[in-house]
Formats: C-alpha cells, structure tokens, sequence
C-alpha cells in the first residue's frame, strides 16, 4: 500500500500524506483505536488495512453519522461482515484473497507432485478486486468461506 501511495503521490501531483497506525487486529480495539484517531484528524480522508479490520471502523462511520464514501475503506478478506458494509456503501474496495483457492489449489498440487510428479507452482490468489458493484453476487460465497 506504502509502494501504491508513493507513486501516486508522485504521478498525480496531489498533496497525499499517510500515517501508519497500530489499529490492532480486534474489531472492538480497531473501532476504538481508529475512532479516537479520526476524532483527532477529522481530515481524514481513507483508511486501509491488511484484514478485515475496516469493518469496524465503517460501524464507527455510521455510528457518528458519517455518510458512505467519505471516508474511503478497503482491504483485504471478503468476510461477511465487510460485504455488509461495501453494500451499505462504506466500503468501497477489496482484495479477494479466495480462501477456497488458497487451500484447495495446495491440495491439488501435492496430489499432482505425488502422482504424476509435478513440481508446486505459485498461484497469486489475491489478485481479484472486488467493489459495491460485485458485493451482492458474493455475499453468499463469502458466508460460505469460499470468497
């Protein structure tokens, strides 16, 4: 994401500053820990994270009365509750990181390597970006741990 930032900053010509914060890895710790950081740097204009911890910092969004899209969200892991928030419009990107192919593709590749001698391959998995648009269409296969 620091890598990202860099270069947009210096592509674009905007003025785009970020701090890293110690959010914690509790969606109560998150909430309060990002909730007191908003409170300070009302400026804020997103917030990214490594897991589905932004989920809660949607509940604080809307708890204060925030609307959708001001603070801009997104992350990483298609659980449920984060779908929830993209259809509610606090969200608005996600890597898909396909939990369903991150356990099942290794299966399949120790069973080529033992049958027919295979070597492993490296599958990126978290190359999918998911958006409101596709949130419906997923709630389901989320709920399920296949998205």
């Amino acid at each position: 994401m620091i890598n990202f930032l860099e270069e947009y900053k210096a592509s674009s010509g905007r003025d785009i500053t970020w701090e890293k914060i110690d959010s914690g890895t509790d969606l109560a710790v998150t909430a309060d820990r990002v909730g007191a950081y908003l409170a300070a740097n009302p400026d804020t204009t997103a917030y990214f994270d490594t897991g589905f911890w932004h989920a809660a910092v949607a509940r604080v969004l809307a708890d204060r009365g925030i609307e959708p899209g001001k603070v801009l969200l997104g992350g990483f892991d298609l659980v449920p509750e984060v779908v929830e928030q993209m259809q509610k419009g606090y969200v608005q990107v996600e890597v898909d990181q396909q939990p369903y192919m991150q356990g099942f593709m290794p299966v399949m590749m120790v069973y080529l390597n033992e049958t027919v001698g295979l070597a492993p391959a490296d599958v990126d998995t978290g190359q999918g970006i998911v958006t409101p648009a596709d949130a419906d269409a997923i709630m389901e296969l989320s709920a399920q741990g296949l998205r």
